[in-house]
């Protein structure tokens, strides 16, 4: 399973550590943050976030994908 390999401690209420190996990654949900930054620049949830969104499902990943991404704003051009 995806999940597996990383493993996830959460630090506070928004902010986690994901061990994937030997890498350590910061994500800080509040500020939309991870320190692979795959978060900050693609605008959607790293690999990192969905591991977080797949152990504690109280969190949904469709509120983290930036509007950007949604279709309705397109429709006006």
């Amino acid at each position: 399973m995806f999940s597996d390999k990383y493993v996830v401690e959460p630090l506070c209420d928004d902010q986690f550590n994901v061990v994937n190996g030997t890498k350590n990654h910061l994500v800080d949900l509040a500020k939309r943050i991870c320190e692979c930054c795959e978060f900050q620049l693609e605008l959607v949830p790293c690999s990192h976030f969905l591991n977080i969104s797949i152990k504690y499902a109280n969190y949904a990943v469709s509120v983290f994908v930036d509007d950007f991404y949604d279709n309705t704003h397109l429709k006006g051009m």
